[in-house]
């Protein structure tokens, strides 16, 4: 099930063997495993309500649904970023991945959350565009998203605590990075939505 501006769209599990400028990260503290462990998600259920509030290990451990926000970030050649996630990380450590994001913590909505996220992992202060949901039921964990995007000019500013290497590809290139390098599971199905996003920016 797939749809773009504001319904939903599935991206199914799987294990994806895929995911030219570098950016090297900055000298950004890690966040510590305890602060993970004790971070307070939304609960919800399988028709995306609120069913309360859970701890993030506890939601992964269970199940649990809970929301997430994505970035992508353009350049104004519409090219995408990518990067290559820290080997610290405790989901998905080394991988490529196509956007920035993270967990909606308790009481947080999904701008806010996709706009902290996106200061954190690349320094960039910006309003990111909401462009769609998915519903991701992965065997690692479980979440529906909300998409964001950004076109930006600013380079990103690597935090080392979220990521080693990031890079601007056009599509064409991104498509031959997916068969080449490892990317965190979903990601085919994000590059689809990048492809549609791509196709509207290019009319506009």
């Amino acid at each position: 099930m797939r749809h773009i501006g504001g319904q939903w769209f599935m991206i199914r599990t799987g294990s994806n063997k895929c995911a030219k400028k570098r950016y090297n990260a900055d000298l950004s503290p890690d966040r510590s495993c305890s602060e993970l462990v004790e971070e307070y998600l939304w609960a919800i259920d399988s028709r995306g309500r609120v069913i309360g509030k859970r701890r993030r290990a506890e939601c992964h451990r269970q199940g649990i649904v809970h929301r997430a926000s994505h970035v992508i970030v353009i350049d104004p050649r519409l090219r995408i970023f990518v990067k290559k996630r820290s080997w610290s990380k405790d989901m998905f450590p080394g991988q490529w991945e196509t956007s920035v994001g993270g967990h909606v913590r308790y009481g947080d909505n999904t701008r806010e959350t996709a706009a902290r996220e996106l200061e954190e992992e690349l320094g960039i202060k910006a309003t990111p565009i909401r462009l769609g949901r998915f519903r991701y039921r992965g065997t690692e964990e479980k979440e529906n998203i909300t998409i964001f995007y950004i076109v930006t000019k600013e380079k990103p500013k690597l935090n080392r605590s979220e990521a080693t290497r990031g890079e601007y590809l056009t599509i064409q290139e991104l498509d031959r990075a997916l068969s080449k390098r490892k990317f965190v599971d979903g990601t085919v199905e994000e590059v689809r939505v990048i492809r549609w996003l791509l196709s509207k920016l290019e009319k506009s």
